[in-house]
């Protein structure tokens, strides 16, 4: 077992702070040990050595990735693993183009899989009615970046390197007709994986000091968070130059990240694709990314889910039909307005003048 070494000082440790953090004061823990070491030393590997992945890599990896936290044991992603050369230039060129895709022996798209309880519940006869919902999304969101993290530990300590491909959600339609992902699962990311090039000298690149990204009680931004990032600004520019990178520092290159939706690479679509409705927090994924043939213009919805256009028949109106399909929002609408339920939802549900008149005649023939 790996086990805290040194209960004074260990040198070990206060080297990989250091190439971490590359400030002064940086930490110099008192214990420390091998799964530590890896840990901090982890760097993102673009290039890799044309040399296949230990037998069972595959498997071992997986099984680190399924050993991580997972919300109430709902287990809501799975992951495909992509190693034909065609199809992985095929998803490089969805994700930008980018040459390590390519490179890589091994792809791994990481999704969130929602379909897996929904079809769980039908074979069963069982109510899946809570998986259109965010929170539901975003625990399969989590539970990916969780796994895929694990297994990032795990591939590192076998020798491999890999790299995080978020530019798979540059084109999500595609991406998921490439992998054949059924309704309601989600390519959140990608993973290349090789045997990293040590000619390639990929560095240990610098973060945040801690003073920006550790609050202690309530979060404060104050000096100690500014210092921290005008630090980390100076020795991101050390690091670009010996990565042969334009020298444009961390402030510069995160703030033209997130300067406008022009810089989001298509992912500013993300609301369309997955069809969050902000009335009832409903997502569908289905619409988007598979819409019935010939009527790709009609948003397709499960049993229950709110009706969101015109041209609903039956005796409900299209507002009493969003109405009943999203009661709880409802409540919530209601307790913001000051109105119990049935007032706020008699003040916003239209009423038709004859079918009015007609139920005010019917009273007075039954009174007389």
């Amino acid at each position: 077992m790996n086990k805290p070494v040194s209960p004074d000082f260990d040198a070990r440790g206060a080297a990989a702070m250091f190439e971490r953090y590359r400030r002064e004061d940086s930490p110099r823990p008192a214990i420390w040990n091998e799964t530590l070491d890896l840990i901090l030393a982890h760097r993102s590997h673009r290039n890799y050595l044309d040399q296949p992945l230990p037998p069972g890599a595959l498997e071992t990896i997986c099984a680190a990735a399924q050993s991580a936290s997972t919300s109430s044991n709902l287990q809501v992603w799975s992951v495909v693993a992509v190693e034909d050369e065609d199809r992985k230039i095929r998803l490089s060129d969805l994700a930008g183009g980018q040459k390590h895709i390519r490179d890589c022996k091994l792809l791994l798209i990481w999704l969130c899989d929602l379909a897996r309880l929904e079809l769980l519940g039908k074979d069963k006869g069982r109510d899946a009615a809570a998986l259109p919902y965010l929170e539901i999304f975003m625990t399969g969101v989590v539970d990916a970046a969780l796994a895929a993290q694990n297994a990032v530990v795990a591939l590192e300590s076998l020798g491999l390197g890999c790299c995080y491909i978020g530019a798979m959600r540059n084109k999500p339609e595609e991406v998921a007709k490439e992998l054949n992902l059924p309704p309601n699962v989600f390519a959140v990311f990608g993973m290349t994986i090789g045997v990293p090039d040590p000619a390639a000298n990929a560095g240990v690149k610098p973060r945040l000091g801690q003073a920006a990204v550790l609050h202690r009680e309530q979060y404060h931004y104050g000096d100690a968070q500014r210092e921290a990032i005008e630090t980390l600004d100076a020795v991101f520019k050390d690091f670009q130059k010996e990565q042969g990178l334009p020298e444009q520092g961390w402030i510069r290159q995160v703030l033209s990240r997130v300067r406008g939706t022009d810089a989001m690479s298509g992912r500013e679509r993300l609301r369309e694709v997955l069809q969050i409705d902000q009335r009832t927090d409903r997502l569908s994924l289905e619409v988007k990314l598979h819409p019935p043939q010939g009527h790709a213009h009609q948003a397709h919805r499960g049993e229950g889910a709110a009706e969101v256009d015109g041209g609903g028949d039956g005796g409900m109106s299209n507002l009493g039909q969003r109405i009943m399909g999203a009661l709880p929002p409802m409540h919530e609408l209601a307790k913001m307005s000051g109105l119990e339920l049935p007032e706020f939802l008699g003040r916003i549900t239209p009423k038709k003048e004859g079918a009015s008149k007609e139920s005010s005649s019917a009273q007075q023939e039954k009174k007389s």
